[in-house]
């Protein structure tokens, strides 16, 4: 069988604390490598060339840490509850990985996780969580543009719907 999308030697202690990474999903530390990777490719650095409330994270997920959650249902299972780590739920649920890369960049903007609705056909998080996140920056222009109180309104929307 052949992947497409295979990731070879991949060290997460380049991109994160080698204590962090005891406590993260491998999906979260690709994200976390992914993250570090665009932040370096577009020059930006929170607090320095961009404003924290106009840094926002999309991540797109269709299930958070799935191996996280075989490994500790097997550790349930063949030695009981004492056995299963205290982090499986931080390290199994689809929006760590948000929140962790906007803890690590200080990213005030949103920060949401996306994830392919569960109903027929499957369709890729990658389809929603990407047009959400191109819409934002333009709806961020926009609302500039106008009045201020305009924005404000916007802003306030904005907050509402976290």
């Amino acid at each position: 069988m052949k992947v497409a999308a295979q990731v070879e030697d991949f060290d997460p202690v380049q991109y994160m604390e080698r204590a962090q990474v005891r406590k993260t999903d491998l999906f979260a530390q690709y994200a976390m490598a992914a993250a570090v990777q665009a932040m370096q490719d577009a020059g930006l650095c929170a607090n320095e060339n961009i404003q924290p409330e106009r840094l926002g994270v999309y991540v797109g997920s269709g299930c958070g840490g799935i191996n996280t959650i075989t490994e500790q249902c097997s550790k349930f299972w063949e030695s009981g509850p004492r056995h299963v780590s205290p982090f499986l739920i931080p390290m199994m649920i689809g929006n760590i990985a948000s929140g962790n890369i906007a803890i690590r960049f200080h990213a005030q903007g949103r920060i949401c996780r996306s994830s392919p609705p569960v109903r027929p056909p499957p369709t890729p998080s990658g389809r929603h969580s990407v047009p959400s996140a191109m819409d934002m920056p333009m709806l961020l222009l926009q609302a500039e543009r106008r009045q201020p109180s305009t924005r404000s309104v916007w802003l306030a929307l904005q907050t509402a719907k976290r």
